[in-house]
């Protein structure tokens, strides 16, 4: 999720933002291919502290003529960097931000020499409430010398991840009458994955008379296999399930195609985005447990799933039943799903931090001068979240008006 999102914020910025951008990453990475075949400019380095060191020293020499750099990380790895690339330079001449995403660092991370770098960030932006408390919970005494920790800690707005995205113009089977219904789940294998509930919804099923043959199919990798299919074996449903383990992006594209509706029935805070996102976008009328992050992930969006009771094994056996005999339902569901994703996609979120990024960079007093600010520039960010990208496109709307400007800016980022 962080390297997507750094690819596609770097594509942004180039093909049209006011920030010229230069992404460090790890050499032989996935990232690095594609920030190649993009034609992105980059460097990629070796793993350990020499590597590091060198490569800090080689972009203080390459942006030793600025008066001001922003330097943005995206998760635990490149922290450190971040911060020796800081410290190299002159005091005062560094924005230094750090992202993280879905995970929070480790505790382990949070308790040693590693924290110096994250306290040194003027900013952190986190991918959930559940980052953002744990961060706040760990670094509180550290943060209090230069603010508090609820100030500099934002909440981002939920994105999609790349791969669900791609899913948009998938174009999944319709349920035949006395055809198989086929429920289909991801990451099933993992801690809070919610797939042993389940195994027992599946056993409120097995006695009903009025429903269509149905399956469910269990995709992901993890250390449970064998906690579900002793699970399912103990309630009789083994011949109605199918645990099929962790498979490559074309593979799940077909199996969502094959799929009549979508489980998310987890209540990990550290979930995958695609855990939810996958079958919404694949146009799935989706079953999704009410915990905190899903519904965070869907605010504003509730009507594009069909939520049921956190834990609640006949809550969710009701709502499969229900998706089984409601085509019209299924249909409506199917539909609010893609709208919820089409309002979350990574571009608009990367067009909303270039925006959040142009501001933070102009309020310090770099390279623009205040008459030259616009309205939307000089309101201050919410104390709590980075502000969402306009209708136009977080800012699209001053790029003619500005090109002028825009050598500048960019010799500055």
């Amino acid at each position: 999720m962080e390297a997507r999102m750094t690819l596609t914020l770097a594509r942004v910025m180039r093909d049209g933002g006011r920030m010229a951008p230069f992404v460090v990453c790890s050499r032989g990475s996935l990232l690095a291919e594609a920030l190649c075949e993009q034609k992105i400019p980059h460097l990629a380095i070796g793993s350990g502290l020499m590597a590091e060191g060198l490569a800090a020293l080689r972009l203080r020499w390459r942006c030793r003529h600025w008066r001001g750099l922003l330097v943005q990380t995206f998760g635990q790895a490149s922290v450190s960097l971040g911060g020796r690339i800081q410290r190299l330079r002159p005091r005062g001449a560094t924005l230094l931000g750090h992202a993280f995403l879905n995970s929070p660092p480790s505790r382990n991370l949070l308790q040693g020499g590693w924290l110096r770098s994250l306290v040194a960030a003027d900013c952190i932006l986190c991918g959930s409430r559940h980052v953002r408390d744990r961060l706040a919970e760990h670094q509180a005494d550290a943060l209090t010398p230069q603010g508090p920790g609820e100030r500099r800690l934002r909440l981002l707005p939920p994105v999609v991840d790349g791969e669900s995205a791609s899913l948009l113009d998938l174009s999944p089977v319709v349920a035949e009458k006395g055809g198989r219904f086929v429920f289909c789940m991801r990451e099933s294998l993992l801690p809070r994955s919610g797939a042993t509930l389940v195994t027992r919804a599946m056993a409120a099923l097995w006695q009903r008379t009025d429903l269509p043959p149905w399956e469910v199919r269990l995709y992901g990798g993890g250390d449970r296999f064998a906690e579900v299919f002793d699970e399912a074996r103990a309630l009789g449903v083994t011949s109605r399930l199918s645990l099929l383990g962790e498979q490559d992006a074309d593979i799940m594209k077909s199996a969502l195609r094959q799929a009549h509706a979508f489980l998310a029935p987890g209540s990990s805070p550290e979930e995958a985005p695609a855990t939810l996102w996958s079958g919404l976008a694949a146009g799935l009328p989706s079953i999704v447990s009410r915990c905190p992050l899903h519904e965070e992930r869907l605010r504003n969006c509730e009507n594009a799933a069909l939520f049921f009771e956190d834990g609640n094994p006949q809550a969710l056996a009701e709502a499969m039943i229900t998706l089984m005999h409601e085509a019209p339902l299924r249909a409506e569901l199917a539909g609010r799903g893609r709208e919820a994703v089409l309002s979350r996609l990574p571009d608009d979120a990367a067009r909303a931090l270039c925006a959040f990024f142009e501001n933070w960079y102009t309020r310090r007093g770099w390279v623009m001068q205040p008459e030259h600010v616009s309205p939307q520039e000089k309101d201050a960010p919410a104390e709590d979240e980075a502000p969402p990208a306009d209708k136009e496109g977080g800012g699209s709307k001053h790029r003619k008006k500005d090109r002028s400007r825009s050598k500048n800016l960019s010799e500055s980022s």
